[in-house]
């Protein structure tokens, strides 16, 4: 179970509870920044979420388990990352209030050949 959690000495941190164990939860993602929102993919290998590492929220992805390794997605602010169904898309919503969608390809099964093709804009605001 993914969760985020107030930290002491962070703002919101992003941890993983294994059901069915007696451990302690395992930190995922834990920065001095808020990392939230945070969303297995369908196939339980990335987790994406927001952070506001950069000065304002922004959608990153990481594999699962955390490697260290990281990508961020928005580039204009974002915040609610969804997985389309199949993992092969990612949804979340820009600063500028607009629903934005990023393909991800994930080739060889290798983190570091990940590719992140265009952002498509799939809705404006109503004005």
């Amino acid at each position: 179970m993914l969760f985020q959690r107030a930290g002491v000495q962070t703002t919101f941190d992003l941890l993983v509870a294994r059901l069915g164990t007696t451990g302690p939860p395992m930190p995922v993602a834990q920065t001095a920044h808020g990392e939230r929102e945070g969303r297995f993919s369908p196939d339980v290998r990335w987790i994406a979420y927001d952070s506001t590492e950069t000065g304002r929220r922004e959608v990153w992805i990481q594999p699962f388990p955390p490697t260290g390794a990281r990508w961020q997605i928005s580039r204009a602010g974002g915040v609610s990352p969804q997985w389309r169904s199949d993992g092969n898309e990612l949804f979340y919503v820009a600063g500028n209030g607009r629903m934005m969608a990023v393909p991800i390809e994930a080739g060889s099964g290798f983190w570091s050949l990940l590719r992140l093709r265009s952002r498509t804009r799939l809705l404006s605001p109503l004005r």
